[in-house]
């Protein structure tokens, strides 16, 4: 069985690269990338939301922050406490049942 992953995605040719070369041992669900405090630019080219997000969907998959936020939730980054690389957080609010 090939392992699922989410790639990191800036909009630019080396990672669709990345990608490309990625498909070939993972099975990519979905993209992940970080935009600036007010979510109007990506930290890596200054790309609007809008224009990653008609990349994404060319390519068939979805931007982890899209998926999070329709469902009122938030997406955050930041330093992997147990070592190299980063960790990624979201939360998504709690529903009470209606059973």
């Amino acid at each position: 069985m090939t392992p699922r992953a989410a790639v990191s995605w800036s909009g630019g040719k080396d990672s669709y690269l990345a990608l490309h070369r990625s498909r070939s041992s993972y099975d990519v669900v979905a993209l992940i990338t970080m935009f600036d405090e007010d979510g109007t630019r990506s930290r890596s080219h200054g790309l609007r939301p809008q224009i990653l997000e008609a990349q994404a969907q060319r390519l068939g998959l979805p931007i982890c922050k899209t998926i999070v936020e329709a469902h009122g939730g938030r997406l955050w980054a930041g330093p992997n406490a147990d070592g190299p690389g980063m960790r990624f957080s979201f939360s998504l609010p709690c529903h009470a049942s209606s059973a």
